[in-house]
Formats: C-alpha cells, sequence, structure tokens
C-alpha cells in the first residue's frame, strides 16, 4: 500500500494558517481522503495553540 499524500501538501504555495505546509507559523493542519468520499483529518494542539493550558 502507498502512503496517501495530504489533500494540503497537494496545493504550491500554500501558506494558510490552518493548513499549509509553507507557513512556518501555522498548524499545518492534515486532510486525506477516505474510502467513501469524505476527509479525515486528526489533529492533537500543541501547547502554543491551545486555548489553555488544560485543554492538551
Amino acid at each position: 500500500m502507498t502512503e496517501q499524500k495530504a489533500i494540503q501538501d497537494q496545493i504550491p504555495g500554500n501558506h494558510c494558517f490552518g493548513c499549509g505546509p509553507d507557513n512556518d507559523r501555522g498548524l499545518r493542519i492534515k486532510s486525506y481522503w477516505s474510502d467513501d468520499d469524505r476527509t479525515h483529518c486528526d489533529f492533537t494542539p500543541n501547547p502554543t495553540t491551545a486555548p489553555a493550558p488544560c485543554s492538551t
């Protein structure tokens, strides 16, 4: 099985704060297509992006 490439990584020059791999300070969220034509994303915030110290 080949590893699936994230949707965001297929967009040239993607500097979106939420998902852009070209944004050094962004969240760099990765989404993938599932087998039933839906997208799937898992995201765990790090301490600098979490809304409160007890939320991670």
